[in-house]
């Protein structure tokens, strides 16, 4: 069994601060070479992160390159943060490398988690080849740990929406600007679907930054037909010396002085937003196989969006994965959405997924500091029950009874239980024999409650 969280940083300070001033005196005290990183690729936004990385990760196996990726938060263990070379890191690994980190930097506090674990995930990058490094955004771009890695070959920026208001702005441009942060001078940045505010804010920052910026709407978009997505794409001028000779753009595009135009499967995933997702991916696939590695095909490409895989989103549960039986009638699905873009998204997608005879029960917890109502309000109209938990796997969860008073003014049906399990035989209860779905959402920790019994 890996290891749930590491033996340490847990005793240092959660505190967030703005600015890069901290992480930076951690890479100098761990002795980080940050020319030894691989190949960079920077991605942010606010939905999305995670599914872009498990396509893009696909895609450079499929072509035989090997990557490291550094994603939060974890849905089990701790060790699903830190990829090494398409491995998670090692318990053996892993307690190696924050013996380290105590030895160097100790535990007085003045560092938050987050900063010290990218600190020593950077590290080990740092001593291990690959061909690229797939790097998430904890939260927003600019103050990130993450942005301490300035020298990135590809910049990606999935939807934004409202989310971390506390720190970022509780405005679209606010929060895009601090997305932006990541985008350095001249740097290519490939940008999915946004609000206007969002795009408005993101192009003028690019053009300040003199940044290569390929933009949904302008320099790409998409279509979803029965089987397939078609994708229309057009390289930014600036860019097309710097295609790579013997690339994939002789392998099946044509030439890129005219709009191109390529198919994908549809993906794997659930839900309508993962149509957006791999086709943002795709793009993102494609200009790295232009610029950067000239043996990804679009065949490389079709395979990472069929078969990628990234659990917590849209997740049937098995009764194997309970532990106990699931009556026949009843499908129960898991989904990490924990903001307003994202219960958008999700409700958007149950609603296409279940007949709308089929009554929906759900389950949520959530980490403080949310929109609370904003997310619960795309459930109200369809849910016949929903039950509010705290979650266990959480220091910084929500209250339940804050989230009960929440919903019982919002006019839900609702009910405190004690845990996930103790929801799901709440709504077996109501369900009786009926055909029903459960959705358990609002929080990734609330995937480990699901996993863990008493």
């Amino acid at each position: 069994m890996s290891i749930i969280m590491p033996p340490w940083p847990r005793l240092l300070s959660n505190n967030v601060q703005p600015g890069l001033d901290r992480i930076r005196e951690i890479v100098t005290a761990l002795r980080v070479d940050m020319s030894a990183l691989p190949p960079v690729i920077h991605v942010t936004g606010t939905n999305g992160k995670g599914s872009t990385i498990a396509y893009l990760g696909e895609c450079f196996k499929n072509a035989k390159y090997t990557t490291h990726r550094y994603i939060s938060p974890h849905l089990m263990r701790f060790n699903e943060r830190i990829v090494i070379r398409d491995q998670e890191i090692s318990d053996e690994e892993l307690e190696i490398l924050c013996n380290y980190g105590n030895h160097i930097i100790g535990d007085d506090g003045r560092f938050s988690f987050f900063e010290a674990t990218t600190g020593l995930a950077l590290y080990k990058f740092s001593q291990e080849k690959a061909d690229a490094l797939l790097l998430e955004v904890g939260m927003g771009g600019n103050f990130d740990a993450t942005n301490i890695v300035r020298d990135k070959i590809l910049n990606i920026i999935t939807p934004i929406s409202l989310d971390h208001t506390e720190f970022l702005g509780n405005s679209l441009s606010s929060i895009a600007t601090e997305k932006c942060g990541i985008i350095g001078e001249n740097s290519i940045t490939v940008v999915s679907w946004q609000p206007r505010e969002a795009v408005n804010t993101i192009t003028e920052y690019c053009e300040s930054k003199n940044a290569n910026l390929v933009l949904f709407g302008r320099d790409w978009n998409f279509e979803v037909f029965d089987e397939e997505i078609e994708l229309y794409f057009q390289l930014p001028r600036r860019l097309r010396n710097k295609v790579l000779s013997n690339s994939l753009v002789l392998a099946g595009i044509g030439s890129l002085e005219r709009n191109v135009v390529f198919r994908i499967p549809k993906p794997t995933l659930a839900g309508i937003h993962q149509f957006l997702n791999a086709a943002t991916a795709a793009i993102a696939m494609l200009m790295l196989g232009l610029l950067y590695y000239k043996n990804f095909s679009l065949l490389h490409i079709s395979e990472a969006v069929k078969h990628a895989f990234w659990a917590g989103r849209m997740q049937k549960i098995t009764s194997n994965d309970l532990g106990y039986d699931l009556p026949n009638n009843v499908t129960l699905i898991f989904d990490g959405a924990h903001n307003v873009g994202g219960a958008e998204m999700l409700m958007a997608s149950i609603m296409q997924f279940k007949s709308s005879t089929i009554p929906l029960y759900v389950i949520h917890g959530r980490t403080k500091g949310r929109d609370i109502e904003g997310f619960l309000r795309f459930f109200q109209i369809e849910t016949t029950l929903l039950c509010v938990t705290s979650i266990r796997s959480e220091p910084k969860s929500e209250s339940s009874l804050v989230l009960y008073d929440k919903a019982i003014k919002m006019g839900f049906n609702c009910k405190i239980v004690e845990d996930v399990h103790d929801g799901i035989r709440e709504c077996l209860s109501h369900i009786n024999n009926r055909e029903a779905l459960i959705l358990v959402c609002g929080s990734l920790y609330l995937f480990a409650d699901i996993k863990t019994r008493d």
